[in-house]
C-alpha cells in the first residue's frame, strides 16, 4: 500500500464513521426529544495508523 492510498483509505474511514456517529446521533435525539445534545462537537480519531 502506497502513502496516498493510506491517506485515502483513513480519510473514507474517518468520513464513514462520522456519518454513522451523526446518524446514530440524530436518532436518539428524535426519541429522546427533552435532549438538547448540549457538548456536541466534532472529534478526531487516532489509530495506530495515525488520526
Amino acid at each position: 500500500m502506497q502513502q496516498g492510498e493510506k491517506v485515502t483509505i483513513l480519510s473514507l474511514l474517518e468520513e464513514l464513521l462520522n456519518v454513522f456517529m451523526i446518524a446514530e446521533r440524530n436518532f436518539y435525539l428524535s426519541l429522546d426529544t427533552d435532549n438538547q445534545a448540549n457538548g456536541f462537537y466534532n472529534r478526531t480519531l487516532k489509530l495506530t495508523m495515525g488520526t
